[in-house]
Order: structure tokens, then C-alpha cells, then sequence
């Protein structure tokens, strides 16, 4: 300790590993992503005065801290790269399915070239680089559940405060977003997105069952469900339905008969509260409303009727909207896949998909996760959100660390 306190020279730490670089990041990152869309950095003019197409981009304050950590890690550590790109070019069909992106992305830049669906790539490869960069330490990550459950509780904390005292927020229709009214949209100021991350720490939480006590335990995940009604987001009741029989269909059988009634209890609870909450006014509250889906099939199917064979086969580049050659996230996975890398790609990414499954389908709760965010993402952009990917990412690695020190 002394020694650390008689450096001078900041860098003179950092540059002989005396900091964790990865650790010291990811709790950065987990501290901050809670504070949701209050992190986006306020560059919006300057991008305005490059490119008025750059508008649409955010970039966030954990963007700095990702980026700024794998800027000295490849100074220090160019090891650890060399590792992680050694183990890619050992996967075949992973590197396949990279050709057929790249092929992709080429076969769009010749119609007309985009800068921001490129950015919105090389954040998703910066997002996925930190993570496999921290799964490497897994035997380091004890601290790992603890940290990132206690920071979506705390994004609960700020959802509850803000469908306790600032229900109303149609005001954000001004900057941008959705004119929510009654409901719980937390600091992602989206109902659907504050309710996956709820499912997220829903079933973290079941899988860290032994950081609580059993009846602060059983309390908070009753409490979770009664924050997920109050979202109204559809997406999120049917995910964690899904994600529910998955559940209870792989516990062990002993255990089986108190599950089901546990999760009965849990489904007549998200009813009934649904039922008994006020619903002052709004078409969101209301669960058999039509104009989303509209919407959607609106933003979502139609760009497809545009594409060619050849596009269909390889696509137009991910993000990229096959009518308008200009940033498309549609609220689907699988057609966002099939829009931008083609039924080639679909198909690539099913087979990935696959062995991952096989990979993480032995911890239950784990992959209740998944199963939980991947119906989501059949409504909503949810796998490749920048918060979703952190939290999902960073979960996933805290539930295998745990595996492994057990």
C-alpha cells in the first residue's frame, strides 16, 4: 500500500499492472450503466456540424470507458488480443459467418456508403472484445454477481422513483422518444428495454439465491415482478413466460411441485397486479392496443419487400435499411439478420447459435436468461442494445465464473 501511494506518476501504476485494467473497467461500466440514457455525452451539435447522418448516433459515457481500457490493454497486454484473435481463427464457421458480414457490408458500400452503420458495428465488436477480454479472468471474477445485480437493482430503484413521481413523461416526444404516459420506463426512458433488464435481474437473481436471505430473496423477486406489470410491455410478460417453463421443466424433480406453485403464484401476481394498478389513461397501459404492432409491421416488414435475390442471399449490410440505404435496427433479430447478412447469414448465425446453446443450456438460470432476452428481441432490438449487451454479457460471465469456482 505504501509503495502504491509513493508513486508520482499515475502512469507509471498503470503501465507496471499495478491496476487490473479489465476489472478496474468493468466496475466502472457497471456503476454507470444504471444511469441509462443520462450517460449519453452531449456531442450531438458537433456531430451535426460533420454529418447531419451522424445525428442519430449516442455515444455514451461507458463507450469511453470500453474504449479507453482496450487502448491500453493493447499497449500493455497485445497478448491478450493475440489470444482472443488465435481463438477466432480456430472456429471456422465463426469465421465464415465474419466473411459473409464483411461481404455484406461490401456489397452495401457500393450502392451508397454509411458511416453510421459502420460506428454502430464497431461498437458491437469493441462491446464484444471487453467482454471476452474479462471472461478470460474468470477465476478473478468472484466479485463479478454481486456487483452487477446490485447495479440493476439499482436501475430498479430509479424506474420505481420514476413511476413514482414522474409517471408522465411525454415530454421526452420532444427530444426524440416515445410519449410514455403511466408507465415505467426507467432511465433507458423505454418500458420494454426497463422490462427485459428487470427479467435480467429477475433470473440473476434466482441464481445467486445465496447472496440474500431467503426471505429478502423471495421478497425482491416478488417485487421484480410486480416492476415488470407496472412496464406493461407485452414483450416482457410473454419472455418471462417463456423463460418461466423453461425453468421450472429443468429443475430438478424434487423440487418440481413447490416451482409450480411458486411460478403460478408469480403469474396470478403479475395479473392481478396488472389488474388492480391505475391506469389513468394512455394507449400503453392498455394490453390489446394495436397501433405498436402497426407500428412495427410498419418499421420492420416492409423494408424486406425491397430486396433483390442477390440480397437476399448475402444481404445489405446489418443496420443498413434495404429502401433507403440509411440506419435500419428493425424490432426482430431474425429479420435484422436476414435483412443485413441474408438467409446465408441467418442460417450461419442459427448454427452459432446452436453451439452456444449447448454451451450454457447446463445452468438453468443462465440460460433462462437467454431464452427470456431472446423472445424479447423477437419485439424489440433487444440482443444488440448497448446496455442489454453489457448487462447481458457481464451477467452471463458472472454465472459462469461462479460455476467455475464452485
Amino acid at each position: 500500500m505504501n509503495t502504491f501511494l509513493q508513486k508520482s506518476n499515475i502512469f507509471s501504476i498503470l503501465f507496471e499492472k499495478k491496476v487490473d485494467f479489465i476489472s478496474l473497467a468493468t466496475v466502472l461500466v457497471v456503476l454507470i450503466l444504471p444511469l441509462g440514457q443520462l450517460t449519453q455525452l452531449p456531442i450531438q451539435p458537433v456531430l451535426n456540424f460533420i454529418d447531419l447522418e451522424l445525428s442519430s448516433l449516442r455515444i455514451y459515457l461507458h463507450d469511453l470507458v470500453i474504449i479507453s481500457v482496450l487502448f491500453f490493454v493493447l499497449i500493455k497486454r497485445s497478448a491478450s488480443f493475440g489470444a482472443v484473435f488465435s481463438w477466432v481463427l480456430r472456429r471456422k464457421l465463426l469465421l465464415v459467418w465474419l466473411l459473409v458480414l464483411g461481404v455484406s457490408g461490401v456489397y452495401a458500400s457500393l450502392s451508397v456508403f454509411s458511416l453510421v452503420p459502420l460506428l454502430y458495428l464497431l461498437r458491437i465488436a469493441a462491446y464484444v472484445l471487453f467482454l471476452v477480454l474479462l471472461a478470460q479472468q474468470l477465476s478473478k471474477q468472484f466479485f463479478l454477481l454481486p456487483l452487477v445485480l446490485i447495479s440493476l437493482g439499482y436501475y430498479a430503484w430509479l424506474g420505481i422513483l420514476q413511476f413514482t413521481f414522474l409517471p408522465d413523461v411525454r415530454f421526452l416526444s420532444a427530444l426524440g422518444w416515445d410519449d410514455h404516459y403511466f408507465r415505467m420506463v426507467g432511465t433507458l426512458f423505454d418500458p420494454n428495454f426497463t422490462g427485459s433488464l428487470l427479467l435480467i435481474l429477475f433470473w440473476g437473481l434466482v441464481a445467486g439465491r445465496k447472496l440474500l436471505a431467503p426471505w429478502l430473496w423471495k421478497g425482491v423477486l416478488v417485487l421484480i415482478v410486480l416492476l415488470v406489470s407496472v412496464t406493461y410491455s407485452r414483450a416482457s410478460y410473454l419472455a418471462l413466460l417463456c423463460s418461466g417453463i423453461y425453468y421450472l421443466w429443468h429443475i430438478k424433480l424434487q423440487h418440481v411441485k413447490r416451482w409450480v406453485i411458486a411460478g403460478a403464484s408469480l403469474v396470478t401476481m403479475l395479473a392481478i397486479s396488472w389488474i388492480i394498478i391505475p391506469k389513468p389513461g394512455g394507449e400503453g397501459v392498455h394490453l390489446l392496443r394495436t397501433s405498436s404492432i402497426l407500428a412495427r409491421i410498419e418499421h420492420t416488414w416492409k423494408p424486406l419487400l425491397e430486396l433483390t435475390p442477390i440480397e437476399w442471399a448475402i444481404g445489405t449490410g446489418l443496420f443498413v435499411n434495404p429502401a433507403a440505404n440509411q440506419i435500419w435496427v428493425p424490432d426482430n433479430i431474425g429479420i435484422l439478420l436476414v435483412a443485413g447478412t441474408g438467409l446465408v447469414g441467418l442460417m450461419l448465425t442459427l448454427l452459432l447459435g446452436y453451439h452456444w446453446w449447448r454451451v450454457l443450456r447446463n445452468q438453468v438460470a443462465l440460460a433462462a436468461v437467454w431464452i427470456a432476452i431472446f423472445v424479447h428481441a423477437q419485439f424489440n432490438n433487444t440482443l444488440l442494445e448497448p446496455f442489454h449487451m453489457l448487462y447481458l454479457g457481464i451477467v452471463t460471465i458472472a454465472l459462469w465464473a461462479g460455476k467455475k469456482n464452485t
